[in-house]
């Protein structure tokens, strides 16, 4: 009986402590895998499934005139044409297809000109009709905010 009340008594000290332990070894589990789904160092560029359809330079009633986008931004029209993809799961495959230097360039050529797109675009929102200049940057700010947070998560 004495052995059976010192065990059950060092299972009651002890308890705590293995609950304490349980706790640290699922937190840092959860930390661990939230780091790794977070981080697009460890993910592979996937095939895109389908062509996207909803890139907006690529429809034939669009024109745009690099003339019209100030020259300190017209750098950018490249990554404006191929990132301004109008349906959100397109974007997301887009996404899905390149590699992380890949959206870091982008990100890192759009980012610092922000600013500067969003004062030309805001300019020229209550045009009639909108430019598709305006159309196109403001598409693309949209995917470079997105991929931004993908990208750099820790500036949340």
């Amino acid at each position: 009986m004495a052995g059976g009340l010192i065990a059950l008594t060092g299972l009651i000290i002890l308890s705590p402590l293995f609950e304490l332990f349980s706790r640290i070894e699922i937190f840092l589990r959860r930390k661990s895998k939230k780091k790794a789904c977070h981080s697009k160092e460890n993910r592979l560029p996937k095939p895109l499934t389908r062509p996207i359809t909803s890139r907006y330079a690529d429809n034939p009633d669009v024109t745009i005139d690099p003339d019209k986008i100030p020259e300190p931004i017209r750098s950018i029209l490249p990554f404006a044409k191929d990132w301004a993809i109008g349906d959100d799961k397109e974007r997301t495959e887009y996404e899905a297809s390149l590699s992380v230097e890949d959206l870091k360039l982008f990100v890192d050529a759009v980012w610092p000109k922000m600013d500067a797109i969003e004062d030309y675009c805001s300019k020229h929102r209550g045009d009639v009709p909108v430019p598709d200049e305006v159309v196109l940057l403001d598409m693309m700010m949209e995917a470079v905010t997105e991929v931004y947070y993908e990208v750099y998560p820790g500036d949340q």
